[in-house]
């Protein structure tokens, strides 16, 4: 009988499985096609025995695509995984003893591919991650306190701190690490300027103090939060992947244990967004000696790559967590921040939300939280409503004269973005569901966009005063997947002028033909959840899918309400919000501190 491949419905809990995934699973080769060169590997093997190993290396390479670092045998996690794959009975701890796998399967301490440990199985590169995070955090949480006074001027300009923003301060300042974790808007990125500060009067070169965040938006932020009180010397914020220097033709860092970062403190936001092999990489590259401050909200979704660091950190060092939580970006004494608040704060607690029903005539972007009609004529004229209000196309040209932005029309673009980052449209799925989903969104707008486009209009793909986002990172030129733009008209010295792609930065704006990039750009008039991490906007409108879904989670939930400071309006069943709200994210892993 031929051996077969396994043949998954493409299905998981509800989700299809995304190839972006799976191929962050198993490198550049096909998962499938990679469990079969693991599984042949073994010669003694009998097909029907073959068989079952592919399988169970493919359902493990599964559980890693969707965010767990292992496989729990007999867990959750597995048996969602069988439904996925077709139903089949096998005694996976029994298989897994058969001595003719031997060269595959080995414990935690052989160098066998995979890992067999107490009732779960890993990869090696993953079990090697998840040790190299944990005896490197070991060391950095066992190094002792300095005992150095930090002057209190430092912590009253621009802004007079919170208690416990000082104590976040003085403890970053005093140990080798420091977790800063709180809700929404409880000042976070707000307390950088204090804690660079503060570092640097602890004797600290400022060009030795390193910030970086996992997405190019949330590293504009953090530059945009130093820009009020500029430290001389400090380097600007950058991307993760900039910082150590990934190299996309090697796959690999340009920074490690061999050629260690030359900082002598890193400070990282948004760091709940950092997945375990970036942790580990990242942990990897400081020099001895070095300090590592991360920020971040637990509370939010993990990473899309498989771990739960931030989390498992703030959970499993107490005694280096520093918790905020007054929320200075939505205001308790405004009657609009505080229902997001409560909502918020319902939502992270496991209970439905209790939202008003908005009125047929009311302002999409109304203050506080409400529920509109979701089905899919209300839906339409809802997203009419919403572009009428946000967009703004402009085809007149930007002038750049040796790759200057002429000042006036620098201020126009500024306002231009200024005007999507005050709303946006968030939804959980990136495709499928119609306009439940980003893609069917950015369609539909785009659709509008281009009805509404004015007589000799350009009636291409992307239009002036398109909001863009980037989907893959491009290191030359600076690029990094998630990264927001906008499209643009550009006569450059003179020239015609051609449409390209503005992307903002912490000394203006970069340009690049949109021919060149377009390949790898999405519309971004609407964002996936995960991708609006790490921003924030006056407006946010969640549009649900239309059934319950294993994504909707309340850790979804909660980070798209927090994304907002003035309004949500929610588009969907308050029942799955409910539901939503009452499930909690599932992760297996082992991370131990």
């Amino acid at each position: 009988m031929a051996e077969r491949l396994p043949n998954p419905r493409g299905v998981l809990d509800g989700r299809p499985f995304a190839p972006e995934a799976w191929i962050r699973a198993a490198g550049e080769a096909s998962p499938i096609l990679f469990a079969w060169e693991l599984a042949r590997i073994p010669k003694e093997l009998d097909p029907p025995a073959r068989r079952r190993l592919h399988l169970l290396i493919s359902l493990l390479l599964a559980a890693q695509a969707q965010g767990s670092t292992r496989l729990a045998l007999g867990g959750p996690t597995l048996a969602a995984l069988h439904q996925a794959f077709g139903e089949i009975a096998v005694d996976w701890g029994a298989f897994l003893e058969d001595p003719r796998l031997a060269g595959m399967v080995g414990t935690p301490d052989s160098d066998r591919p995979l890992v067999l440990g107490a009732g779960f199985l890993t990869t090696r590169r993953m079990f090697a991650a998840e040790q190299g995070v944990a005896a490197r955090i070991r060391d950095l949480a066992a190094a002792p306190p300095a005992e150095d006074a930090i002057p209190e001027a430092l912590l009253d300009a621009p802004l007079t701190l919170t208690e416990e923003q000082r104590r976040a301060v003085r403890g970053a300042v005093a140990g080798r690490i420091a977790l800063i974790t709180g809700g929404p808007g409880t000042g976070k990125t707000a307390i950088l300027a204090a804690l660079i500060r503060a570092l640097v009067a602890s004797g600290l070169d400022p060009e030795s103090i390193a910030l970086a965040s996992p997405t190019g938006k949330a590293a504009q932020r953090m530059g945009q939060s130093l820009s009020r009180t500029p430290v001389e010397g400090l380097p600007e914020p950058r991307t993760l992947h900039r910082l150590l220097g990934w190299d996309p033709r090697l796959r690999r860092f340009r920074h490690g244990p061999g050629h260690p970062l030359r900082v002598a403190a890193l400070v990282v936001d948004e760091s709940s967004m950092v997945g375990l092999e970036l942790m580990d990489a990242l942990l990897a590259a400081l020099p001895p000696g070095a300090k590592l401050v991360l920020l971040g909200d637990a509370g939010q979704l993990p990473s899309v790559e498989a771990g739960t660091v931030f989390r498992d950190l703030v959970t499993g060092l107490p005694e280096r967590t520093f918790r905020l939580t007054r929320s200075h970006r939505m205001d308790a004494a405004d009657p609009a921040g505080r229902a997001i608040l409560e909502a918020a704060r319902a939502v992270g607690a496991g209970e439905a939300p209790v939202l008003r029903e908005a009125e047929p005539s009311e302002d999409p972007g109304a203050p506080g939280i409400a529920l509109w009609p979701s089905d899919d004529p209300a839906l339409r004229a809802y997203l009419r409503r919403w572009l009428a209000q946000y967009a703004r196309p402009d085809d007149a040209p930007f002038r750049l004269e040796d790759g200057r932005l002429d000042p006036a029309d620098a201020a126009r673009l500024a306002d231009l973005l200024a005007r999507w980052d005050a709303g946006r449209l968030l939804c959980l799925l990136r495709e499928g569901e119609g306009l439940r989903s980003s893609e069917g969104l950015n369609a539909f707008l785009h659709g509008e966009a281009l009805r509404e486009a004015r007589p000799g209009q350009p009636q291409g793909h992307f239009l002036p005063g398109e909001p863009v986002m980037v989907r893959h990172n491009d290191a030359l030129r600076g690029l990094f997947n998630g990264d927001q733009g906008l499209v643009a008209r550009v006569a450059r010295d003179g020239h015609p002028s051609r449409l390209e792609a503005a992307f903002p930065r912490p000394d203006g704006f970069v340009f690049f033909p949109l021919d060149s990039l377009q390949a790898g750009l999405d519309h971004a008039y609407a964002l996936t959840v995960h991708k609006a991490q790490g921003s924030e906007y006056d407006r946010v409108a969640l549009v649900l899918p239309t059934q319950d879904h294993p994504l909707l989670t309340r850790e979804i939930l909660y980070t798209a309400l927090t994304r907002a400071k003035r309004s949500v309006a929610v588009l969907g069943d308050p029942a799955l919000l409910a539901a939503g709200a009452a499930r909690t994210l599932r992760r297996e892993g082992g991370l131990v501190f």
